[in-house]
């Protein structure tokens, strides 16, 4: 968080679930923006909600557990393409 308020600029590639980038997939720049705000954070886990259904509602329970009840911030971060018309290549 603390290097996206310094500058946007990000790049993507395609990895496994472990961090390694896939061989031959191609680099993205891209900007990204966080965000703070109660309906966005409320959208988003509403999105995630959507599409893994129990197993985010499994990690969710095992959050509140380990950080013991207590609130935490929950930052989100929008990544939208650097070029102008949105492509990837």
């Amino acid at each position: 968080m603390k290097r996206l308020r310094h500058t946007p600029r990000v790049t993507l590639q395609a990895c496994s679930r472990r961090g390694h980038a896939k061989p031959g997939a191609p680099v993205v720049e891209a900007v990204a923006v966080v965000r703070s705000d109660e309906p966005t954070r409320a959208a988003v886990e509403a999105a995630l909600l959507a599409k893994y259904g129990w197993q985010w509602r499994i990690a969710m329970v095992v959050e509140r557990i380990v950080r013991r009840g207590r609130p935490v911030p929950r930052p989100t971060i929008r990544v939208t393409s650097s070029r102008p018309d949105g492509s990837v290549d």
